[in-house]
C-alpha cells in the first residue's frame, strides 16, 4: 500500500498508509503514520482527526485542523509526538473484561481478606510493533480480569500500561494491593528509582498514582513463562490482546 504525505496536528510533515485510491487505512479510527516515507522508518498510530493535507484541509473525517506552519528543523523534531503521546494516552482500542473465572484458575488458593491480588502482562508485536496489556484481579470472593489492544508502541509501554490498568481499577484509598509483574523494568522504574529514559510521562504518572493509597501498592517480581498459572494467564490475556 502506499504511503500519502499529510500534516499531523497542524505542525509536523507525516506519511500515512493508504490504499490504492489514496484513502487513509482506518483501523478502530485511527491510521498508521511515519515520520518518513521509508520502509524502515518506524510506524505510530495516530487518531485520524488530528491529520489534515499538506494543504492545511482537514482529513475526510470531517475534524477541523489548524493549516499547517513552517517550523524550523529543531523545532520540528522537538514537536515530534512520542509513543508516550500517542499510545498510552490515546489506546486504540476498548478495554474488554470478563468475571468468568478461567477452568484452570478455580482450585488456586485465595488471596487474604482485604488484598487485591493482580497478575499484569504487557505484549508487544515487533518492538516497537503492535502492543497491549492484559491483567488478572483476585479477591476472596471475586475474579475479575481484562486486556485492551494500545496499538504501536514498546514492550515497556505495555509493560507499564498493564500496572496502570490494575491501579485503576481499585479506587478504594484504604485499598492493600499487590501487583506481580515478569517485568524488570517496570519494577525497577516504578519503585526502585530508575531513571525513566523514555516513556517519562508515563512513568511519573504510575509514581503518582501509587502514593495515592494509604498502604503503598507492592510491586512483586515473578519470572516469566515458568508455568504459574496466574502468571501464564495474564501473558494470554495480554498476547490476546494485539491478536484480536
Amino acid at each position: 500500500m502506499p504511503w500519502t504525505e499529510m500534516i499531523f496536528r497542524g505542525r509536523d510533515r507525516v506519511w500515512i498508509l493508504t490504499d490504492d485510491a489514496g484513502e487513509p487505512v482506518v483501523e478502530t479510527g485511527r491510521v498508521t503514520m511515519k515520520y518518513k516515507p521509508d520502509e524502515a522508518a518506524k510506524s505510530y498510530s495516530a487518531a485520524l482527526e488530528n491529520l489534515s493535507t499538506s494543504k492545511g484541509q482537514p482529513s475526510k473525517t470531517g475534524a477541523k485542523t489548524a493549516p499547517a506552519k513552517t517550523a524550523s528543523p529543531s523545532a520540528a523534531a522537538q514537536a515530534t509526538p512520542t509513543f508516550d503521546e500517542l499510545v498510552w494516552q490515546n489506546p486504540a482500542g476498548e478495554i474488554e473484561s470478563s468475571t468468568k473465572r478461567p477452568d484452570e484458575l478455580v482450585n488456586e488458593d485465595r488471596p487474604d481478606i482485604g488484598v487485591y491480588e493482580f497478575y499484569t502482562d504487557g505484549a508487544c508485536s515487533g518492538n516497537p510493533g503492535r502492543c497491549g496489556w492484559g491483567f488478572l484481579m483476585r479477591t476472596t470472593k471475586e475474579y475479575f480480569e481484562a486486556f485492551q489492544f494500545l496499538g504501536i508502541g514498546t514492550n515497556n509501554i505495555a509493560e507499564l500500561m498493564a500496572i496502570k490498568a490494575a491501579l485503576d481499577h481499585v479506587p478504594d484509598p484504604d485499598a492493600v494491593i499487590r501487583i506481580h509483574t515478569d517485568s524488570s523494568y517496570s519494577l525497577g522504574v516504578i519503585t526502585k528509582d530508575w531513571k525513566a529514559k523514555a516513556n517519562t510521562d508515563l512513568v511519573a504518572t504510575l509514581r503518582k498514582q501509587m502514593r495515592q493509597y494509604k498502604t503503598r501498592p507492592q510491586i512483586i517480581k515473578v519470572k516469566g513463562h515458568s508455568g504459574h498459572p496466574l502468571n501464564e494467564r495474564a501473558d494470554f490475556l495480554a498476547t490476546s490482546s494485539i491478536l484480536k
